[in-house]
């Protein structure tokens, strides 16, 4: 099996209260550029609406639709569960020669369907409520729920990647300590790697090492690794996850302007604007951009 370390990290700090030092360093660091990156994907998501309404659509309809029927899905599963627990338990009733079930229990089917109507009323309501906000409004808010719904899930719904984390490790041998940045987000990754305390320190076994290694010393980092991942090759088991960033860490729904603007300044005119809203469905999804031709830089940078 193949080794591919491209997020690979030597971490110039000393013991542990060193790498609590930099955790807070990183944090902060982080902290504004997410705000950065928070207000481009809020104002692009806005400026689409703002498109959406030019073209007589009502704005983030399919992100309502979508969550509308995220919600009846799951409460509708529910039910049907619920159901089946009373028909066993009816079942159980009868088996055991009694007549039918407790009357207070009867009635808990009745209650989960019109609980049911009244939710599914009130989404209705909300929907139309929603639908009333400010175009900035409505993209600060989908935007925190498709990143909520991606911690809930662990599905990546969201164009905004929030999460970076460090895995450290420390080397019995020599007492350095490395680690493993893990960034999907480019503006994050970027923003952690430009820290002075780490090092790229990357290994792969798959293709030839950089010009600027030299085989030997590719060598002895082949060999460290494999002695800091362990037998089972699994970061989070063999070092200690630090959490950098998540949900908790997206700034609040009001933009500053100065994050605004520079926001505002990366949306591509509104003749792109009309050449990817002129593109079939199937093919502006496919091709990244939605109706504002910009998407946030992902990759992986797992090992």
């Amino acid at each position: 099996m193949s080794t591919k370390i491209y997020n690979g990290y030597l971490l110039d700090v000393s013991g542990l209260s060193g790498l609590m030092t930099l955790r807070t360093e990183l944090r902060s660091i982080l902290r504004e550029t997410l705000s950065d990156a928070w207000a481009g994907e809020v104002v692009s998501k806005a400026v689409s609406a703002a498109d959406s309404v030019a073209l007589g659509r009502s704005p983030f309809v399919s992100l309502v639709q979508a969550d509308v029927a995220a919600v009846l899905t799951r409460f509708s599963e529910a039910l049907l569960g619920l159901r089946s627990t009373l028909d066993d338990a009816r079942k159980a009733q009868l088996s055991g020669g009694g007549r039918d079930l407790p009357g207070w229990l009867s009635e808990v089917l009745e209650q989960g369907n019109a609980l049911n109507q009244t939710v599914t009323q009130n989404l209705g309501d909300e929907t139309t409520v929603f639908n009333r906000r400010s175009l900035l409004q409505g993209a600060a808010y989908w935007t925190r729920m498709a990143n909520l719904e991606s911690m809930r899930t662990g599905r990546h719904v969201s164009g905004l990647d929030v999460e970076t984390s460090l895995v450290a490790f420390l080397d019995d041998q020599t007492g350095q300590v490395y680690a493993m940045l893990y960034a999907d987000n480019q503006l994050l990754r970027d923003a952690c790697s430009a820290h002075p305390a780490l090092t790229p320190y990357a290994y792969w076994d798959s293709t030839d090492p950089p010009d600027d290694v030299s085989e030997a010393e590719w060598a002895e980092r082949g060999a460290l690794w494999g002695r800091l991942l362990g037998p089972d090759g699994i970061p989070g088991k063999a070092g200690v996850t630090l959490s950098l960033t998540d949900f908790w860490d997206i700034p609040s729904d009001n933009l500053d302007a100065h994050s605004a603007r520079a926001a505002l300044a990366a949306v591509p005119d509104r003749h792109t604007r009309a050449i990817t809203l002129a593109r079939p469905p199937y093919a502006r999804h496919h091709s990244g951009p939605g109706c504002l031709g910009r998407q946030t830089h992902g990759g992986t940078a797992g090992g």
